[in-house]
């Protein structure tokens, strides 16, 4: 998840609600929060305020994060402070 905040001096309270909420869901297996890293590279995008990496072992720990206390939580905290998402959900598994 790239999120781009409404107001981007609020980065930090946001990485620190994500890092508390979000990491200590039991389905989630892989969980990091940042911000752009700028090498001087013109083709990277840097155009987000904090990126979020979720990583689960299946679908169903998927599905339950999805609606999950905490995760549900965060949006509806954060949904008002938020610009355009953007989401993009990978599988690495066997297909």
């Amino acid at each position: 998840v790239f999120f781009d905040l409404v107001d981007p001096a609020r980065v930090d309270a946001l990485e620190a609600d994500c890092d508390a909420l979000l990491a200590g869901i039991p389905s989630v297996r892989t969980y990091a929060s940042g911000r752009h890293f700028d090498v001087g590279r013109d083709n990277v995008d840097g155009d987000y305020d904090l990126f979020l990496l979720v990583g689960f072992d299946d679908r169903a720990g998927y599905d339950a994060y999805l609606v999950h206390p905490r995760h549900v939580e965060l949006v509806e905290r954060w949904g008002a402070e938020l610009g355009p998402l953007r989401i993009h959900d990978a599988w690495t598994g066997s297909r």
